[in-house]
């Protein structure tokens, strides 16, 4: 038999079971012939067709049960309410029966895709979260297989009142009558000045940056970003114009009761370089207008000392008064307090015998001298007009002697007693200074303050005068044997200081390197693609002086400007291109150059912006007609700092000598924030 047979065979008796069961069913009174029938009248078999119909809902039941739904895209969009991207927030998903859609991560970004798997028609609903945002729920019904969802997280804010205190970059000394413009999320607003360059601007968002905006007359606008925390002060620092750095002020000293507010005239007047503590000038005031002035280098910083019988000393170092000389014309009014708070120091030898003519200092908890005077045959000087909210160190000396020092305070003694021993081998030792610059050049007439660092008190006066260096940069003190002695030199803009263990009767010395106050500016250089270049060689200039000279090293190299406001620096690549550009680096503490001519930081180059073409009468010009004047207009920005600019504008072409032949020429100028002039030049070459 063959295989064809034995298949017929098989399937006719697969078919009379199957009818078989037909007529059981049909027997139990289901219609099935009511289907099978009208398929055998038209010619089709009914078995296959019937098997055929049961595989499809088997296979439909098993798809709705076991298959999971299509997937479909759901597209993140991650605001906070200022429009700004967000990153690392946190979604969670739920379906409509309130049961968690697991996304597997809990992070997301903006502009994130994710695939959701439900199926189109049904809805989610999204809850977003963030560190310092409040929380945003978003339902979303996919009509589509891709939808968008659009989340905006309100930042959670804290508005305070931020700290601002302004100071001189050259002399640390507070800043008077600025404005500061703050500029942040919320706003804008203009700070309240307090005095002493203490700044409050109310309102400021914690921690958010906020934009400032920094004039005062006598100082280069500052413009940079600040973040301000409750409770803290943030120091900030101006460059003073040129203008405010050259020339003399006139300094006016007006003194006043300050219960009355009478004026007082007849007073004592001493005034200091706040900076290396030298007494600039000392007088009396005795017309009795109560007026005294005096002409002071500007750039200055001045501290004020006025005494007045029967009232009590201003010292405007003790009331962090001191201030920097800036404008032409400068005023000060101390206002003294009634009162004879006077101490009397009596100065003995080591027998008890009184000294005359010994030299008796008095100094301010800040270790600057505010008085001093010479013991009478008695052996005494008296100082009045002292406070008894403040403490002082007292002291005498003589190149003879070794300083005796003591402690003060009013409010509990008024009078004290100094012990002078004379200076032999067993409590003293000779002490030698020497000073000189970064090149080891010897520096005379350099200002020498004198400090013990003591395990009591810390670094106080030593109880000596200043001193000065002589022309081979030298000078020679006897100092207290077994003591750690300071000494801080000055000498213009240059500062030192130094430490000397005085262990030995002779031969002990100190030298201090003076040099102008250091600051780090970071210089980075890129290359034609952005990215930091490797090696080469770098030089950086000021004027005809070598600031630093050596092989770049790569995240950069750290050089000090010596305050100097522009550097030129210089950079050789390994193949021997090279780059030079002048920057602006007072105040500055990053710059980056690029080889191939971009740079980054402050440059002597000036922005032009060309602006367009103006009618006569100020508006924009439409379009231009045959004989009608109109403006070219142009904005120039120059860098900060005192460097001289210039802009020059060709009119015509080059082949015509003097501009005033064509119908075009200079007509105005104007400028704000500057000193200028304007002027008209006849030369075919820019």
């Amino acid at each position: 038999m063959g295989f064809s047979e034995q298949l017929g065979d098989i399937y006719a008796g697969i078919e009379e079971k199957f009818y078989a069961g037909l007529d059981f069913i049909s027997n139990a009174g289901v219609p099935v012939y009511a289907v099978i029938d009208p398929l055998e009248e038209k010619g089709i078999p009914a078995l296959p067709v019937t098997f055929g119909a049961i595989l499809l809902i088997i296979f439909l039941l098993y798809g709705m049960i076991f298959l999971p739904a299509q997937g479909v895209t759901l597209k993140l969009s991650l605001k906070d309410n200022y429009g700004a991207s967000l990153n690392g927030v946190t979604i969670a998903v739920t379906g409509e029966s309130g049961k968690t859609i697991d996304l597997g991560s809990d992070s997301f970004r903006d502009n994130q895709q994710v695939e959701i798997p439900r199926g189109i028609g049904s809805k989610i609903i999204l809850t977003a979260s963030k560190n310092g945002f409040e929380s945003a729920d978003r339902t979303v019904t996919f009509k589509t297989n891709f939808e968008v969802a659009a989340i905006t997280l309100k930042k959670q804010v804290s508005q305070i009142e931020a700290s601002i205190r302004l100071v001189d970059s050259d002399t640390d000394d507070p800043i008077e009558n600025a404005q500061i413009v703050a500029n942040f999320s919320a706003g804008e607003i203009t700070c309240l000045e307090q005095g002493n360059g203490l700044y409050l601007c109310p309102g400021v968002i914690e921690g958010e940056d906020t934009q400032l905006i920094i004039t005062q007359p006598n100082y280069e606008q500052s413009e940079q970003t600040a973040a301000f925390f409750s409770e803290q002060i943030n120091p900030i620092s101006l460059t003073a114009k040129a203008s405010a750095a050259k020339g003399k002020s006139n300094l006016i000293v007006r003194v006043f009761d300050s219960e009355t507010k009478q004026k007082l005239g007849n007073f004592s007047l001493k005034i200091y370089d706040a900076k290396n503590n030298e007494l600039i000038t000392e007088a009396t005031e005795t017309d009795g207008d109560a007026e005294y002035i005096e002409k002071i280098s500007k750039g200055t910083s001045v501290r004020i000392l006025v005494e007045h019988e029967n009232y009590l000393s201003y010292d405007s170092g003790v009331l962090g008064a001191n201030f920097t000389l800036r404008e032409d014309e400068e005023k000060i009014e101390a206002y003294l307090k009634p009162g004879t708070n006077a101490l009397k120091v009596s100065v003995f030898d080591i027998t008890g015998r009184p000294l005359e003519g010994i030299p008796v200092l008095l100094f301010n908890e800040g270790g600057d001298q505010i008085k001093n005077a010479t013991t009478n045959l008695a052996g005494e000087v008296s100082f009045e007009g002292l406070s008894t909210e403040t403490a002082y160190f007292v002291s005498a000396w003589n190149d003879k002697f070794v300083p005796a020092r003591k402690i003060v305070n009013l409010g509990e003694k008024n009078t004290v007693s100094l012990v002078l021993e004379r200076a032999i081998a067993s409590n003293s030792g000779s002490l030698t200074v020497y000073a000189a610059d970064e090149k080891s050049n010897a520096l005379n007439d350099v200002t020498l303050n004198f400090f013990e660092n003591s395990e009591q008190y810390g670094v106080i006066p030593l109880g000596v005068p200043a001193q000065k260096t002589d022309t081979s940069g030298k000078f020679t003190i006897l100092a207290p044997l077994n003591k750690k002695i300071v000494v801080r030199a000055t000498k213009g803009n240059l500062v030192g200081e130094s430490e000397a263990d005085i262990l030995n009767t002779f031969k002990n010395e100190v030298f201090v390197e003076l040099r102008e106050p250091f600051s780090q500016v970071l210089l980075t250089v890129n290359g034609a693609d952005g990215k930091e270049v490797k090696g080469g060689f770098v030089s950086i200039y000021a004027g005809n002086d070598l600031l630093y000279e050596n092989a770049y090293q790569e995240g950069g190299i750290i050089f000090n400007p010596k305050g100097n406001e522009y550097v030129i620096v210089e950079y050789t690549d390994a193949e021997g291109n090279s780059f030079g550009e002048e920057i602006y680096a007072k105040e500055v503490e990053s710059i980056t150059l690029n080889p191939k001519g971009g740079k980054g930081g402050a440059t002597t180059n000036p922005e032009v912006e060309y602006i367009g073409v103006f009618n006569i009468d100020g508006s924009e010009a439409d379009g231009l007609s045959k004989g009608i004047d109109y403006f070219l207009k142009f904005r120039v920005a120059f860098p900060e700092g005192n460097s001289d600019n210039g802009f020059h504008v060709r009119l015509g072409p080059d082949d015509i000598q003097f501009a005033d032949s064509m119908d075009a020429g200079i007509i105005g100028f104007s400028s704000s924030g500057a000193s200028s002039f304007y002027g008209r030049t006849y030369s075919s070459q820019p």
